[in-house]
């Protein structure tokens, strides 16, 4: 039955795809809005030349596969899969996680975050089997914990990173305990961390902006906006090129960046 006087609400169900459509819409939105205001007073654009889209649900974070020949790729329902260069996915773990959100290859060890357990899970980039896991305790909220992690070579250190409230950058030593910690100056939260070419590459999704960033204090050196709504991942091809991960569009862009 209707209620009187049109006050009628629709099934829950029948709902979540207007308000999915209404999520999508805000964030077109603020794309609009942030891209015109870094084209009057932001940092360098830069320009998205190329896209794959990924048959991923909800992909959180991308990481090289070391061969280059492909990527890793997690996402938010704890998947991890491997992926080849077009964007097919070749295969996928039988691991199955909570809230993967971040992922990145040294050596012959993939780590992998998974936020909601404060768990670092660790797979052999071979096989894709689970060879550990290890907590690394962080008191912030639920959905809180970590949101990216890289290995850093000047300091030959591990990094994993908090999103926002406030933005952390920890180091860890080789039994996985915080050795060190600083406080991330400059950009509203973080949504990736890589490391390329003696630098540490941060991606905010809130900015829409990527930051280059000194490997030793984290200070901010260049920046640039990305035009992609909700950027989650990042990683740079094998010919240098900067490749951002869209959650919400599941797709793989490549981004070219003024000098």
């Amino acid at each position: 039955m209707v209620p009187e006087h049109g006050n009628y609400l629709p099934h829950p169900l029948k709902a979540r795809p207007i308000l999915k459509f209404m999520k999508l819409s805000m964030k077109y939105l603020g794309l609009l809005l942030v891209s015109g205001l870094f084209l009057c007073f932001g940092p360098d654009r830069g320009k998205v030349t190329a896209k794959i889209r990924l048959a991923i649900p909800e992909p959180s974070d991308v990481c090289a596969n070391g061969k280059g020949t492909g990527y890793f790729v997690v996402s938010d329902n704890g998947y991890l899969f491997e992926i080849d260069l077009s964007g097919k996915v070749l295969r996928k773990a039988e691991f199955e996680g909570t809230d993967f959100e971040a992922c990145y290859l040294k050596g012959d060890s993939l780590w992998v975050v998974d936020e909601l357990t404060r768990f670092v899970h660790f797979f052999n980039p071979t096989t894709l089997v689970k060879t550990g896991t290890r907590e690394v305790s962080y008191n912030g909220g639920r959905n809180r914990g970590f949101e990216a992690l890289c290995f850093n070579p000047v300091l030959n250190k591990w990094m994993v990173f908090t999103e926002k409230d406030p933005t952390w950058a920890f180091t860890l030593e080789g039994n996985l305990e915080i050795s060190n910690r600083n406080k991330i100056k400059g950009l509203p939260d973080l949504s990736s961390a890589t490391f390329h070419d003696g630098k540490v590459w941060l991606l905010s999704d809130e900015a829409h902006t990527l930051y280059q960033c000194d490997p030793v204090n984290l200070k901010i050196e260049k920046e640039w906006s990305v035009p992609i709504i909700n950027p989650e991942g990042l990683v740079f091809s094998p010919e240098g090129n900067v490749l951002v991960l869209s959650d919400d569009m599941a797709t793989l862009f490549t981004i070219q960046l003024n000098p």
